[in-house]
């Protein structure tokens, strides 16, 4: 694991399983953490990440009053 992490931004009217997938894929490429904000939440794509936990977490997130609003895509 890298002693760096990368940090996108999100285009506005984007899927949050499509952004999920893509950092995801960039994660695993660069072999190191990506974050980016999605609607407030922020998320956290790690190398081996599962793209639809990450997605599934960040609408969780989103729809109910957690007192944290970071999402993770665990395997």
């Amino acid at each position: 694991m890298s002693n760096f992490f990368l940090r996108l931004e999100a285009i506005p009217g984007r899927d949050i399983l499509r952004c999920s997938h893509e950092a995801i894929n960039l994660a695993n490429k660069l072999e190191l953490t990506v974050t980016f904000d999605f609607n407030g939440v922020r998320c956290m794509a790690c190398p081996g990440d599962n793209p639809e936990s990450l997605a599934k977490e960040t609408l969780t997130i989103m729809t109910r009053d957690y007192p944290h609003n970071i999402a993770r895509g665990r395997p």
